[in-house]
């Protein structure tokens, strides 16, 4: 449970990582291109040079934090499905699935978690250069 407490922290510190915007710059032919810039540093490209080994550990992060922890609690929820009610599973799991109807053990870790991912990704992630683009996302 205290890991999972600070899921939403390291989530988002992982995405911070990756946040970037677009910017038009002058090539050397003089040909206006579109380049990412990281927010965190802006004399950085998003995946190139210095940002290449950050961003790769933040998508590293991602996956096996913000993934595949919730994967292995849902695992061991659903391999314990038929036991949650006894004492020691509730003590232990209790938190995930309390107050939820016994079918829907898994709301919580994976429908709800999922959901504030897929916010945290529109909202600190540059997938569409227009913010209209990321409006209609929300909705």
């Amino acid at each position: 449970v205290a890991l999972y407490s600070i899921w939403d922290m390291l989530a988002k510190r992982f995405l911070l990582a990756l946040q970037s915007t677009s910017i038009h710059r002058a090539g050397p032919d003089g040909v206006l291109r579109q380049e990412y810039i990281w927010l965190g540093d802006t004399r950085l490209q998003i995946f190139v040079g210095d940002h290449l080994l950050l961003g790769l550990l933040a998508i590293l992060g991602l996956v096996l934090w913000s993934l595949l922890f919730l994967v292995l609690i849902y695992i061991v929820l659903r391999r314990n499905q038929q036991s949650l009610m006894e004492p020691r599973i509730s003590r232990n799991f209790g938190f995930f699935f309390s107050g939820l109807e016994p079918d829907f053990f898994y709301w919580e870790v994976l429908v709800k978690r999922m959901d504030v991912l897929l916010v945290y990704v529109v909202t600190y992630m540059q997938f569409a250069p227009d913010v209209k683009a990321k409006l209609i996302v929300y909705l």
